[in-house]
């Protein structure tokens, strides 16, 4: 329970940096998706299971405070959390390299999905500023990813080996 709390403080966090901080230090039009990077480390921590759900309240909150399409980052985080933890279970997720590529592919993958349905339902129909994004937003949210990743690994997994010890 204690190990959902953290996650969940996580998400609060990330959430929090993405409205305050990530708008101010964009590159271009390009700004960095701390609740992504947070729903794929999760992840790669947790599974897919987890991963999704962690997806799909991150995106469901980011789709609140964003004032977009609900449910537009709901579904594309489920999607991507669900496929980083899965991909994980089919190659070494120990390697230091796992994350980055994970992160960079989550990104391109979110991306894609945002930018079909937006397409879809005619919200956007110039793609100038997702073809700039979908090749500097994922390098930026893989920087992050680099960053970020290997402290909530630490956090969860000392939580988990502390809990077990008790």
């Amino acid at each position: 329970m204690q190990h959902r709390i953290i996650v969940f403080m996580f998400l609060f966090l990330a959430l929090l940096l993405q409205m305050a901080l990530a708008p101010n230090i964009a590159l271009g039009k390009a700004i960095p998706d701390f609740v992504l990077v947070l729903v794929i480390s999760v992840a790669i921590i947790e599974g897919s299971r987890f991963g999704s759900i962690i997806g799909f309240i991150g995106g469901f909150l980011a789709d609140l405070l964003g004032g977009g399409i609900l449910g537009i980052y709901a579904f594309s985080k489920t999607i991507v959390g669900y496929m980083a933890g899965n991909v994980v279970t089919m190659i070494n997720p120990e390697s230091r390299y796992v994350p980055a590529l994970v992160a960079l592919l989550g990104s391109i993958v979110h991306l894609g999905l945002v930018m079909a349905i937006t397409y879809i339902f005619g919200i956007v129909r110039d793609f100038n500023l997702f073809q700039v994004n979908i090749l500097i937003q994922p390098l930026y949210n893989t920087f992050w990813m680099i960053l970020i990743f290997p402290v909530i690994r630490i956090v969860l997994t000392k939580e988990r080996s502390f809990r077990l010890f008790r």
